[in-house]
């Protein structure tokens, strides 16, 4: 083995409360109110992909899917920034591959604005050697392409 990788929300930080935190604020300023069971539902898909989601269910008019999605992202990287925590034993798994000498990457479904919060926020950039967005592929999670294009990026 020469490399690991990780995923991000949820394994190496506690974003998934913020990540609720912020789709109920944003979707109830379009008056969706959504429970946390409801967030369950879209938990680790793609922004765009929860935005759909819940357009599909609750059409509003305006604004823009796109742009209810760019805020969500935008808050949840404001939240991450201020409230952000490690997960119990991610920074030591981190530390304990590293020093094995395997290269680390980083697989998530998150944009890439909040891949950077999230490595200055948990001071992991000695860790990782590259980090790759689901945003970036033609489809996100549970699709396997994210972690496929992070692999090869590793070599």
């Amino acid at each position: 083995m020469r490399a690991a990788i990780f995923d991000m929300d949820g394994l190496l930080i506690d974003s998934e409360p913020l990540w609720k935190r912020a789709e109920q604020e944003i979707f109830a300023g379009l008056g969706i109110r959504l429970t946390d069971d409801d967030c369950e539902q879209t938990l680790g898909l793609r922004t765009d992909m929860v935005v759909a989601h819940w357009h599909e269910r609750f059409p509003w008019p305006a604004p823009s899917p796109e742009s209810v999605a760019e805020a969500i992202d935008a808050r949840v990287v404001r939240l991450v920034a201020r409230y952000g925590q490690a997960m119990p034993g991610a920074l030591q798994a981190l530390e304990s591959v590293h020093r094995a000498g395997l290269v680390i990457g980083m697989a998530t479904s998150s944009p890439v604005s909040l891949i950077e919060t999230v490595v200055r926020r948990l001071d992991i950039g000695r860790f990782i050697t590259d980090a790759c967005s689901a945003m970036d592929e033609a489809h996100g999670k549970p699709d396997p392409a994210v972690y496929l294009t992070t692999a090869a990026r590793l070599g």
